[in-house]
């Protein structure tokens, strides 16, 4: 056992991946393991990993698991993990020499509390410029579903108690490889589980041309049973949202239908009348073309 489990799924990315182990060998907090789920890749990742493992530096458990995409590997990695609290750090990104110090100490300031699912810092560059914004202040305690109403927004570095996400697996659906990670944040947020948001950089970001990010509406057109589900989820998070409730509607069909899913289809998996799709989608469309 140990406090902190850092998770990384890594898909060919030899090429970036010791700058993350350089971070975590300089970690001020030694309590932690790195437990890595090599998610089927191709290049030389699976020979790096094993001479991380023959250094000894760091605890490290490693995986090799056939391409089942990154969602995949979270619920592998939660099962493997021995850490109280489980932190994804994705495998082209870093954290600061004091980053877990820093996760260990605003932890210890929920574990009297109730309905806490962890902890979130900020994400942001080794300049010290935070990535996205961030309210005012030290921290803010919040569910993920009222992010938008605190001004938390943008990417974070939220980290969970490893029991609470062993409770909540990603759904997995037959031949897709990819669902939002916000299919389980969400769901989180519903049941209404806080995290203790604070205001300091706690993780090192980084935005490549190789990565899920960049790949943005492609994903969720190849994927569409896990699109359909966190967008169904999401609309059932906000039911009196009703501007938020049209956009999330008129963001899958925009995006589904590039690859022939139609109105009707739409509107049907959605759950909403054909009126309500096309009048917001006709709606939308107008807003942007006058703005």
């Amino acid at each position: 056992m140990c406090e902190i489990t850092i998770f990384t799924p890594v898909y060919n990315r030899a090429y970036c991946l010791k700058k993350l182990y350089d971070s975590l060998k300089e970690q001020t907090w030694k309590d932690f393991e790195w437990v890595i789920v090599n998610d089927g890749s191709t290049d030389y990742s699976d020979e790096l990993i094993k001479t991380f493992i023959e250094e000894k530096r760091i605890k490290i458990q490693y995986r090799y698991v056939k391409n089942h995409g990154k969602h995949n590997a979270i619920n592998i990695g939660v099962e493997m993990a021995q850490g109280r609290l489980f932190y994804i750090v994705d495998s082209d990104d870093s954290l600061p020499r004091n980053a877990l110090d820093r996760i260990m100490y605003w932890e210890s300031t929920i574990k009297t509390e109730k309905r806490f699912a962890g902890v979130a810092g900020c994400r942001g560059n080794k300049e010290g410029k935070i990535i996205g914004e961030t309210f005012e202040g030290e921290y803010i305690d919040a569910t993920v579903l009222e992010r938008d109403a605190k001004h938390i927004i943008g990417d974070k570095a939220e980290v969970f108690y490893t029991d609470i996400l062993q409770k909540y697996p990603f759904p997995v659906f037959e031949n897709e490889n990819f669902i939002s990670e916000s299919a389980v944040w969400l769901m989180l947020g519903k049941e209404g589980y806080k995290l203790r948001w604070f205001n300091e950089i706690t993780y090192y970001g980084e935005y490549l041309e190789d990565g899920l990010t960049a790949k943005g509406n492609l994903l969720f057109q190849k994927n569409p049973k896990g699109f359909l589900y966190v967008t169904k989820l999401e609309l059932s998070c906000y039911p009196n949202d009703k501007i938020k409730c049209m956009k999330l509607c008129v963001a899958y069909y925009t995006t589904l239908k590039k690859v022939g899913i139609d109105l009707k289809r739409c509107a049907a998996d959605l759950g909403v009348s054909k009126f309500y799709l096309a009048f917001s989608y006709m709606l939308f469309r107008i807003k942007n073309i006058k703005g």
